[in-house]
């Protein structure tokens, strides 16, 4: 199925739930272009936010973004919506890591008329540095189990590249997604296993750690590690949300 055939039989499933695994990238870009052609301000806003833990860099996804802001550049007002989905454009493109998008980031952090646009774009600027460094962690990362929904595999990815930031990206989509797939979970876990006992955890690792102990809880068959780690950890925030 070529991606023009899965975007119109995805078409009526986009908005209702239904659509929770893909097979490949391909389809989830083509669902979130999808969101972006029909999508309620809410869906959008939501789907924009949820890219940072995407892993989603391709410029099929994000071209599109870039020419709606150069559109907007020279504009001063907008209607509250519409300045909304464009204040979640700016950040995007922040969360693609593709440096191509740098010098866009650029002109509308230094020259954008509208100041909450400016604002973001200087903020997407930091970011882009950010996830360029978590986008060349990725692509270090070999999954061989290729039978996984192509989100979960992202999100296992994430959390195999043994940076806490990443980590805490994977942590936060398993737990606003409420991910249930076991081998997404397993991994979770080991890597929380591995953390919650160091003592030189400094304050990103930290909260990565207290993100998959906040995952880890909507799941059952954790109830024993969580208890370990309430019980053991050295860091008070871990703590917290391991209890």
């Amino acid at each position: 199925m070529n991606l023009k055939q899965w975007v119109i039989g995805a078409s009526f499933l986009a908005f209702s739930g239904l659509l929770q695994a893909f097979e490949t990238d391909e389809q989830r870009i083509a669902h979130k272009l999808n969101i972006l052609e029909s999508g309620s301000v809410e869906q959008k806003e939501q789907m924009l936010e949820r890219l940072q833990w995407s892993g989603l860099s391709d410029p099929l996804l994000f071209d599109g973004m870039e020419k709606d802001l150069l559109a907007a550049q020279e504009k001063k007002y907008f209607e509250r919506d519409e300045l909304g989905v464009l204040s979640y454009k700016v950040r995007a493109l922040g969360y693609s890591g593709n440096p191509k998008y740098q010098p866009t980031l650029q002109l509308l952090a230094s020259k954008a008329e509208n100041a909450k646009l400016k604002r973001h774009a200087s903020k997407a600027k930091t970011d882009l540095v950010q996830f360029q460094a978590v986008q060349n962690k990725l692509a270090a990362v070999k999954i061989t189990d290729t039978d996984l929904p192509a989100e979960v595999i992202s999100y296992i990815k994430l959390l195999e590249t043994n940076d806490a930031y990443a980590q805490r990206l994977a942590a936060r989509a398993i737990f606003h997604e409420q991910r249930t797939e076991q081998a997404l979970l397993d991994v979770a876990a080991a890597k929380l296993q591995a953390m919650y006992m160091d003592p030189s955890l400094d304050k990103v690792a930290q909260d990565s750690a207290a993100w998959l102990s906040k995952a880890l809880k909507q799941a059952t068959g954790y109830e024993i590690l969580l208890q370990k780690v309430a019980s053991d950890t050295p860091h008070k925030k871990i703590r917290k949300y391991a209890s």
